[in-house]
C-alpha cells in the first residue's frame, strides 16, 4: 500500500468518526481503519452504511478497537526501562523520569501538565506522540508501536483530535510514521523528535504552535 493510499484511508476514517457522537468517535475511527485496511474493495458501499452490514464484518475487530493500552511485550523493571531508553535516545535518565512514567502494567504516561507540552493542542499532541511512541519502542521494546496506546495517552492528556491526529500530528514527524495497518513505526530520525519533545516538556525550549 502506497503512502498516498494510506493517508487517504486515515483521512476517510477520521471523516467517518466525526459523524458519530463524540464518546463513540474513537471506536468508530478504529473500526473504520480496520475496514479500510483489511477490506479495501467495498469502499463506499460498506463504509457508507454505518448501521448496516458494516457492523457484522467489523465485529471481530471490536476487540482490537477496545484493546488495552497495556503492551503485549514482557514488561521490564522501571530501572531497565529508563536505562534502555536513555541509552537509545541519548537523553539522561533524570530527564526521562521527569517527563515519562512507566506504570506497573507497562503503560507509558506523560507526567508534565498538558499546558506545559506545547502552546497549542496540536503541539501538545505531537509532544505526547514523540514521548510515548519513543518510550514504548525503545524502552519497552514494542515493535511496531501501538497507535491506539499513543492515541489513548493523548486522549488522557486532553489533546487528542480525531481528524488531525494521524494526518497532521503524526504525519508532521520525520522520526515517526504511520504503518500500513494503523501502527507507529520509528525511523532513524526518531531521536531528534524525541529529544525535542523532552526539552519542550521540561520547559527548556519555546512552545511554538
Amino acid at each position: 500500500m502506497g503512502d498516498d493510499e494510506m493517508a487517504a484511508n486515515f483521512k476517510r476514517a477520521s471523516e467517518i468518526a466525526e459523524k458519530v457522537p463524540k464518546h463513540l468517535q474513537e471506536a468508530a475511527f478504529n473500526r473504520a481503519l480496520d475496514m479500510l485496511f483489511n477490506h479495501p474493495p467495498p469502499r463506499k458501499v460498506s463504509i457508507g452504511q454505518p448501521k448496516g452490514p458494516k457492523r457484522s464484518p467489523a465485529r471481530p475487530s471490536k476487540k482490537v478497537s477496545a484493546r488495552s493500552l497495556v503492551p503485549t511485550v514482557e514488561i521490564p523493571t522501571s530501572d531497565v526501562f529508563y536505562s534502555k531508553l536513555a541509552s537509545e535516545s541519548g537523553v539522561s535518565e533524570p530527564d526521562l523520569r521527569d517527563v515519562i512514567r512507566l506504570a506497573s502494567d507497562g503503560v507509558v504516561q506523560v507526567t508534565p501538565p498538558t499546558k506545559d507540552l506545547g502552546a497549542s493542542i496540536s503541539q501538545q499532541a505531537k509532544t505526547v506522540i514523540a514521548l510515548v511512541a519513543g518510550a514504548r519502542s525503545r524502552g519497552l521494546g514494542e515493535d511496531p508501536v501501538s497507535l491506539e496506546a499513543v492515541r489513548g495517552e493523548a486522549d488522557r492528556k486532553h489533546c487528542y483530535q480525531v481528524r488531525k491526529f494521524v494526518t497532521d500530528h503524526l504525519g508532521s514527524f520525520k522520526g515517526f510514521r504511520a504503518g500500513a495497518k494503523g501502527e507507529i513505526l520509528l525511523t532513524s530520525k526518531w531521536t531528534e523528535d524525541f529529544k525535542a519533545a523532552v526539552e519542550r516538556a521540561l520547559g527548556r525550549t519555546p512552545t511554538k504552535a
